[in-house]
């Protein structure tokens, strides 16, 4: 009977932790979400730019402006604060929205250049 009760409660938990951990990746539920990417993608941009915190921002109303679909733009600006660089991996979005990451990452190329280095 414990060891029932015990997998019961692991498996709420797991799955209430897999719905958190996709939250978090998730900036347009967030109060400030321009400001929290900043403050993550920043630290990736020291290396790559004097001026980090502009290179962030400007990523950031690029991917607002060319990236109409929330989820797949959440991902994409949780993959460039993450990494640094503009990525999406399939696991961050529903199977159905798989195949606009191509397209998603094709309209930020040029943007990205433009950002990091003035182009």
């Amino acid at each position: 009977m414990t060891s029932r009760i015990v997998a019961i409660v692991t498996g709420v938990l797991m799955l209430l932790g897999g719905a958190l951990h996709a939250e978090s990746r998730s900036f347009s539920h967030m109060p400030d979400p321009r400001g929290e990417f900043i403050r993550l993608c920043a630290p990736y941009m020291i290396k790559r730019s004097s001026r980090p915190e502009a290179v962030c921002d400007c990523l950031h109303r690029q991917a607002v402006a060319v990236i109409d679909d929330v989820d797949v733009r959440d991902a994409l600006l949780y993959g460039i604060s993450e990494t640094g660089v503009p990525t999406i991996d399939k696991a961050w979005l529903p199977a159905t929205k798989e195949r606009q990451i191509d397209a998603a990452m094709t309209r930020m190329a040029k943007p990205t250049m433009a950002c990091l280095y003035g182009q």
